[in-house]
C-alpha cells in the first residue's frame, strides 16, 4: 500500500484546532459575517430562524 495515500489529512473533527487554537497563538480570522448589513438580513428571516441565530 502506498503510503502516501491520505497524506497530509486530518480527522474530521480537526477543524475545531483552526477555530480555538489558533486565535489562542495570535492567528485571528476575518468575521464570515458582515455586521453592517445584519439589520437587513435578520428582517429576511423568519422568526424561527431569527430566534435560533439570536440565540
Amino acid at each position: 500500500m502506498d503510503k502516501r495515500i491520505g497524506e497530509g489529512i486530518g480527522h474530521f473533527g480537526d477543524f475545531q484546532y483552526e477555530i480555538y487554537f489558533k486565535p489562542l497563538q495570535g492567528i485571528l480570522r476575518r468575521l464570515p459575517v458582515d455586521f453592517g448589513n445584519w439589520r437587513r438580513t435578520t428582517a429576511a428571516m423568519t422568526p424561527s430562524v431569527l430566534n435560533y441565530v439570536q440565540r
